[in-house]
């Protein structure tokens, strides 16, 4: 009798957190700056447009990216092509003062479904990181995405003053184009080394001259193309860093 060969087991399927906007309105802007400076309001391909943003796929971290622009609005579609959207435009050309960017963002801002359900949720202003790990862990998020979830609508918030803010707050905080707490890589003092740690994954520790630090998380499997997408990511958003930087220094 023939030997009999045991099924194979299926995979455990990842553990997806519903849909949310991949990073805050802020860095969103930045991206579809890029694209406007490439393409203007041009109808193009969604291939195209991961391009011009750092990544070599329209799957993975570039299809993440694409689907946050349009959760924003800012990427609308166009005959099965996509493009810069109207409020997107005028989001990057209106003066910061412009009454009508401030509605625009805000409009943005709570365009998300999650970040509208939030909004709703919470109407007096945002709670307790723990609280909302707690809500967002109610409604089916992965553990390992729900600080970035939450990091990501706070900023958001923040940048669109959706809640109350302090009207003695400086003009240069209310600009959506200086979003960032990412310090310009210099010269390092010390070596980078991998560390690696069971329950967060491996992670590479860059310390700058002075007082700063970058540090680069690996978790879960990655492909060789995964590499090339974060490594394309790193590349564009270094440009967007130094931009920043460079606007700050024209400022003071």
């Amino acid at each position: 009798m023939a030997d009999q060969i045991a099924p194979q087991q299926p995979k455990n399927a990842a553990h997806r957190s519903p849909n949310y906007p991949a990073f805050s309105l802020g860095d969103a802007l930045e991206k579809v700056r890029i694209v406007y400076d490439k393409d203007k309001k041009t109808a193009t391909t969604p291939s195209v447009i991961a391009g011009h943003l750092g990544y070599k796929h329209t799957n993975g971290p570039g299809g993440r990216a694409l689907s946050c622009l349009r959760q924003y609005g800012l990427l609308e579609d166009a005959g099965g092509l996509l493009k810069v959207s109207d409020a997107a435009f005028n989001l990057l050309h209106l003066p910061v003062e412009d009454a009508d960017r401030a509605t625009l963002l805000k409009q943005a801002a709570l365009k998300p479904n999650l970040y509208r359900q939030l909004k709703d949720e919470y109407p007096d202003g945002i709670p307790s990181d723990a609280t909302l790990k707690s809500n967002l862990l109610k409604k089916g998020f992965n553990p390992d995405s729900v600080d970035t979830a939450i990091e990501a609508f706070r900023a958001t918030m923040q940048v669109a003053k959706v809640y109350d803010v302090s009207d003695n707050a400086t003009e240069e905080e209310s600009k959506v184009e200086v979003q960032t707490t990412i310090t310009p890589i210099v010269a390092p003092s010390t070596p980078i080394i991998p560390q690696v740690d069971p329950a967060t994954g491996k992670s590479y520790a860059l310390d700058f001259e002075g007082n700063g630090r970058a540090v680069l998380t690996l978790t879960g499997e990655y492909t060789n193309a995964d590499l090339d997408d974060l490594e394309s990511y790193i590349e564009t958003s270094l440009k967007i860093l130094r931009r920043s930087l460079a606007k700050k220094e024209q400022v003071q």
